[in-house]
């Protein structure tokens, strides 16, 4: 068996064990206004399946998020759907991600995504990295 085929089996055996059906406890959850923003962005890309969040290692506290479109799911991902958007995350960044809601705020000042992390132990002072 591959080292690959292992840690995707592996990786698939801790998510069943804490985010099975039977389970309270949510991977990810996309507010409404999440949903509605993010349909409106993938109505016109191609082969898009829903987005992809990681914890990248940089800044400040030591970790940012970064969002993409999911096209594919990679072997590593992890797949929670939640107000009919797919959220593609891998195993690396699922630990720092469980129980965030990904939500979309609008202002006067600023329109943007913020993903509401309960995790989170730390922040640096402009709010883009963080430390869990």
């Amino acid at each position: 068996m591959s080292l690959q085929k292992i840690f995707s089996t592996s990786s698939n055996k801790i998510f069943q064990k804490f985010f099975s059906t039977s389970s309270n406890k949510t991977l990810l959850t996309v507010s409404k206004s999440a949903a509605e923003q993010i349909r409106k962005l993938i109505l016109d890309k191609k082969n898009v399946k829903g987005i992809r969040i990681i914890v990248e290692q940089r800044g400040c506290k030591g970790n940012t998020y970064a969002l993409d479109y999911a096209k594919e799911k990679n072997p590593t991902d992890e797949i929670q759907e939640s107000n009919g958007i797919k959220v593609f995350v891998d195993i690396n960044s699922l630990m720092s991600v469980i129980g965030s809601t990904i939500d979309f705020i609008e202002t006067p000042l600023r329109t943007e995504f913020v993903i509401q992390n309960p995790n989170i132990k730390e922040k640096c002072g402009c709010g883009e990295s963080f430390n869990v």
